[in-house]
């Protein structure tokens, strides 16, 4: 189970309200969440859960002749990841037809062409001009579940006219971006946190399960420019 659950339970006649509580241990001692005056039969914490640990509840449905408290259930949260997740490592692409259908540039922007690099990753050729900005995204169907991961990690290169490097992503409908000032040549990771939301884009939460859209742009110009992505991972922490 990711995180914290909405708790949900069956209705007991003639409650006045009920009280959730939840424990690491089963006797639901030292409760490391109560809450009560619950008129509905569903709660949804404002508090997080630790991840990799089992947990027990019970809720209890109290009025004015006393309480009565139903049976102790138990569930576990999903453990943190120990390895990287694949967000997209360019292998799975015949060709660089089939890649830029995948990578469709903006339309909005300035001209930029996507090739495969095999083996490699994705070479994206771009002309700065009245727009001062060119992008791909690609996305995801079904969206990618890279929970409880850090960051981005990417293998970046850069040559031509000085750009701006933009990395968008979407997860849960809300959009996130980072800028780097120039593509470094080689590895670079970026944490989730670094991330803000873009000045166009309302604000959301990051919901990791459902990373839905990931885009590259290169901004600045005029001129012209090569922006080289190697594999694209989301790593764990540290």
């Amino acid at each position: 189970m990711l995180g914290t659950p909405a708790f949900t339970w069956s209705p007991s006649a003639g409650a006045g309200f009920y009280t959730l509580t939840v424990s690491e241990h089963a006797d639901l001692s030292d409760p490391v969440l109560t809450a009560t005056a619950l008129t509905g039969t569903e709660h949804r914490p404002p508090e997080q859960l630790e991840p990799g640990v089992t947990y027990s509840w019970r809720v209890t449905a109290v009025n004015a002749a006393g309480r009565a408290s139903g049976a102790v259930s138990s569930f576990a949260t999903r453990p943190l990841p120990t390895s990287p997740a694949v967000v997209d490592d360019f292998t799975g692409y015949a060709d660089s037809a089939q890649l830029a259908a995948a990578y469709p540039g903006n339309p909005g922007g300035d001209p930029i062409t996507p090739s495969l690099l095999p083996g490699q990753g994705m070479r994206l050729d771009y002309t700065l001009g009245g727009a001062g900005y060119a992008g791909v995204t690609r996305t995801f169907s079904p969206a990618l579940d890279v929970w409880g991961q850090h960051g981005l990690e990417l293998r970046l290169a850069q040559t031509g006219a000085p750009a701006k490097i933009t990395v968008q992503f979407v997860t849960g409908g809300v959009s996130f971006e980072h800028t780097l000032d120039a593509a470094p040549d080689g590895v670079v990771r970026v944490p989730f946190t670094a991330f803000g939301h873009p000045s166009w884009a309302g604000a959301g939460p990051l919901d990791l399960t459902r990373f839905e859209q990931l885009s590259f742009y290169a901004g600045g110009g005029p001129g012209t420019g090569t922006l080289t992505v190697g594999q694209v991972t989301a790593y764990p922490a540290p």
